[in-house]
C-alpha cells in the first residue's frame, strides 16, 4: 500500500447525492481496475471508497462518492474534502480485480456508487 496526499481539483454535483471528486496525487501510483482506495480520516480511521478512474489514468484519482444526511459517513468525507481541499489516501486495496488469464464467467454485483469502475 502507498500513503498519498491529494489536492482536491474538481468536486462536481452528478445528482443531489452524489458527487465526482477529482484528485491528484503527490507522488506516482498504480492499482487494478476494481480496487479501491481507503480516505484517511485519522491514524484509526481509514474508509474505504471505490476508484472511478481507471489504471491508465495515471495524473488523477477519480471517486464518486454517495453523500447526503442519510449517510453521515461519506457525508463528513465530502465534509473534509469541500473544507481541506486536500485528503490522504491509502491505495490500492481489495482483490477483486479483473485477472487477464481467468477464462471463467464473471458475474459483478455492485451496490451504492460502487458501480463506478464496473
Amino acid at each position: 500500500m502507498t500513503t498519498l496526499s491529494c489536492k482536491v481539483t474538481s468536486v462536481e454535483a452528478i445528482t443531489d447525492t452524489v458527487y465526482r471528486v477529482r484528485l491528484v496525487p503527490d507522488a506516482a501510483f498504480t492499482f487494478r481496475a476494481g480496487q479501491y482506495l481507503m480516505v484517511v480520516m485519522d491514524e484509526r480511521d481509514k474508509r474505504p471508497f471505490s476508484m472511478a478512474s481507471t489504471p491508465d489514468e495515471k495524473g488523477f484519482i477519480e471517486l464518486h462518492i454517495g453523500a447526503s444526511e442519510l449517510n453521515l459517513y461519506a457525508m463528513a468525507v465530502m465534509d473534509r474534502i469541500l473544507k481541506d481541499r486536500e485528503i490522504v489516501v491509502d491505495i490500492p486495496h481489495g482483490d477483486a480485480w479483473l485477472r487477464d488469464d481467468e477464462e471463467r464467467p464473471l458475474i459483478l454485483i455492485a451496490g451504492g456508487t460502487g458501480f463506478s469502475y464496473v
